[in-house]
């Protein structure tokens, strides 16, 4: 069936926008009062939009993930496959069995273990508005790069001066659709983050790959952490000492949950969308994706033969095989979606009715030159993208070479005044990056990473001659044999060069020593190039690649920073009315309803899914591979509703207990995790996925497809108590 697409570039192209649709800032939402009473939400939106206080000033960011305090003793619920790798670490750390597969329920503060140096808690505590000032040192730079590095200096300085004289604050810039706004963010960073309930991989994935995506479905994606900060109350390293984080406020638990047609909220931290993009963008989008879906499906059979190879590689590679996979299936479903609604197609014709309209304008040029000014950036940007994915991949996938590139551009960094440093790689960024590469590198085989890297490194091999890498080339023909007689990748590069060169880079690592490790991250660039590390020398050789493509980066920034806010403005004089800006990682609410939807002619998906699902599913193998204390817990609790007695957790209109449900909320990656509230501001799920028919929802909102996809806080709650033996959890949980 090919879905029916309202034109809902809405806000940015001037059509009426569906109550529905928008990640809205906080300071937003009073905004949208009116929007938000009719859609039957009873909480003030002042307070919504209030930091210091709940429901929002109890939402954290995990760094990838989103999360919320539960408890007055800093107890954190977030989704499972979002601790997966702080589950791994623990595994390791206590030299036993997998806890991804065996789940854990601690039973007592002491029993809580580490979720790792890499784990964070992120509160923040306040957000200000600055950019007037970044207005004015953007419209003072003589060039494009000069307007980018003049940003980055003004933006290191307001950190700084954020930082300064308060420990355990971090600070950061935001900016918002390319320059049109920035704003100025203070979070507190919780650096002693603890496990404290998991349920086992067959419940926390239950369904796997084969359900990513898809409705129904019957997930128990939930985890419990809990923050700990020294006995003085601020936040401190992992000590035996610490205790539990008392936070300002904390989300209180809705029991009874939810049901169809209900209100609800999203508060949590998206990562990035685009319906503020032009057509061409989107059509650049569009002819990338076929390449990126090839390049992931061939990385993934590589990453699951090596899982097959042993138990721990299975273990230690699963975190890398779920997000390919996550990301392949996101490709492919924005793909399908793409052609399904002709997408492409819709927006140019919106896109149309916008340039109409500027010509009627008295001031319409500006933002008809803007929006051709972006569209040439767009595709001056895109001639380079695939030189930019090889070099970001190679220190996305293996976690040695991260390593390399990180400890050697720290180095370059070094050379220069701290204050003049990148982002990222200053003095204050070198604790926590040292946190993320001992987890990151705990539990590293580099006879997994061999073959991975091997498989970039001949893709970068076949690179078309406008993308060439030299550096790389210059390595593959430094081990050129002229008796090679392997196969020839491209630029006459053979297989056997490729080969040659993986074994040279994995011939001396010394960066899985931790102690090696950290002396280097605060080592000058002389000493770490004489370390004799086979991964930093390769790092050190593709040094000028990478400052080439730092300083075309900067090029286009400064470039968007001049025409994206232009044409923003533009767009927000046609929509008559304040946009919502594209999800960038920072606090956003949504709204809307529990809600199913037409998912094929004469098809309708039911909002609402149950411990009955559960057991149809189970097969005894994996994916769904329910686990037969969960299943023996459903027959028991079944036989009790049957015969009248009392359910806690059990919906008496469903006759059993709800597992996950749908609403129409607008969200995206980086809200896994996300509390979900209902009218009254109260906790009664987590978001953790979104429905395939909407794929293409970082681009676009459509009402009738657009689903986002929760486990109800019942079926958490539930379990706690009739499975895993968490009913000290309950009491702490105000139950």
């Amino acid at each position: 069936m090919r879905p029916v697409v309202i034109p809902l570039f809405a806000l940015m192209w001037g059509f009426t926008a569906l109550a529905d649709e928008g990640m809205w800032r906080p300071q937003q939402l009073t905004l949208t009062a009116k929007a938000l009473r009719a859609a039957g939400v009873t909480v003030d939106p002042a307070r919504l939009a209030d930091l210091q206080r709940g429901p929002l000033a109890s939402v954290v960011s995990l760094g990838g993930c989103s999360a919320s305090f539960v408890s007055p003793d800093g107890l954190v619920a977030t989704n499972h496959h979002c601790v997966v790798g702080a589950l791994q670490y623990a595994s390791v750390a206590r030299g036993g069995d997998s806890l991804l597969e065996s789940g854990l329920t601690a039973q007592s503060r002491a029993e809580e273990p580490w979720a790792g140096p890499s784990a964070r808690v992120r509160v923040t505590v306040s957000e200000t508005d600055v950019t007037a000032e970044f207005a004015a040192v953007i419209a003072a730079a003589s060039t494009e790069a000069a307007a980018a590095l003049a940003v980055e200096s003004t933006l290191k300085a307001k950190v700084a001066a954020c930082e300064q004289g308060r420990p355990g604050h971090q600070c950061q810039v935001a900016r918002y659709d390319g320059g049109t706004a920035f704003v100025l963010i203070d979070q507190l960073v919780l650096r002693d983050v603890r496990l404290v309930h998991a349920p086992p991989r067959a419940v926390g994935d239950y369904g796997g790959d084969v359900d990513n995506w898809m409705w129904p479905r019957h997930s128990g994606d939930w985890a419990l952490l809990r923050a700990y900060v020294g006995p003085d109350g601020q936040p401190a390293d992992h000590a035996a000492a610490n205790v539990p984080f008392k936070p300002a406020a904390h989300l209180t638990v809705n029991p009874a949950g939810v049901k169809a047609s209900d209100a609800v909220l999203v508060a949590g931290y998206p990562g990035r969308t685009f319906r503020h993009r032009t057509a061409t963008e989107l059509e650049l989008t569009e002819k990338e994706y076929p390449a990126t879906l090839k390049m992931l499906g061939e990385l993934l059979t590589l990453v699951r033969e090596l899982q097959g190879r042993s138990k721990a590689l299975e273990t230690k590679l699963s975190a890398l095989e779920a997000g390919l996979s996550n990301r392949q299936k996101y490709v492919q479903g924005n793909l399908d979606s793409f052609a399904a609604s002709d997408l492409v197609a819709v927006r140019r014709g919106q896109q149309r009715r916008f340039v109409e309209w500027a010509r009627r304008q008295p001031d319409g040029a500006a933002g008809l030159r803007a929006l051709q000014d972006v569209d040439a950036l767009a595709m001056k940007t895109a001639e380079m993208q695939p030189a930019s994915e090889v070099l970001g991949a190679l220190s996305r996938t293996s976690s040695v070479l991260r390593a390399a590139f990180a400890i050697h551009w720290l180095a370059l960094e070094r050379a220069q005044p701290d204050a003049e440093r990148q982002p990222g790689f200053q003095d204050r960024d070198v604790p926590e990056l040292e946190g993320q590469l001992s987890q990151a590198l705990k539990s590293v085989e580099l006879e997994a990473e061999r073959p991975i890297v091997g498989f970039l490194l001949a893709r970068a091999a076949r690179l078309p001659a406008a993308a060439r890498i030299e550096g790389l080339d210059a390595l593959f023909a430094q081990h050129a044999d002229p008796n090679d007689t392997t196969e020839v990748l491209g630029a006459g590069i053979r297989q056997g060069a490729v080969n040659r060169l993986v074994d040279a880079v994995f011939s001396a690592v010394k960066l899985t020593d931790g102690e090696v490790r950290s002396t280097l991250l605060r080592a000058t660039r002389e000493v770490v190039e004489a370390s004799g590390d086979s991964a930093v020398a390769f790092a050190a050789s593709l040094a000028p690649d990478r400052l080439k493509e730092r300083d075309r980066q900067r090029a286009a920034q400064g470039a968007e920073l001049r025409t994206r806010p232009r044409l923003m403005a533009a767009l927000a004089a046609h929509a008559g009315r304040p946009l919502y800006p594209d999800a960038n990682g920072t606090l956003r609410v949504t709204y809307g309803k529990v809600r199913g939807y037409a998912y094929r002619d004469g098809l309708t998906a039911e909002p609402q899914t149950t411990l009955r699902g559960v057991v149809a599913k189970a097969t005894g193998k994996a994916p769904f591979d329910a686990p037969q204390a969960l299943l023996d817990a459903i027959v028991a609790t079944h036989e009790r509703m049957r015969s009248g007695q009392l359910e806690r957790f059990g919906d008496a209109a469903l006759g059993t207990v709800p597992v996950d449900f749908l609403s129409t909320c607008d969200v995206t990656g980086g809200n896994s995790g996300s509390a979900t509230l209902d009218a009254k501001g109260r906790f009664v799920g987590l978001l953790f996925d979104g429905n395939y028919e909407s794929m293409d929802s970082d681009w676009i909102y459509d009402l009738r497809r657009t689903r986002a996809i929760h486990v109800d806080v019942r079926y958490l709650l539930w379990s706690l108590e009739r499975v895993y033996g968490g009913a000290h959890l309950l009491k702490e949980l105000g139950l």
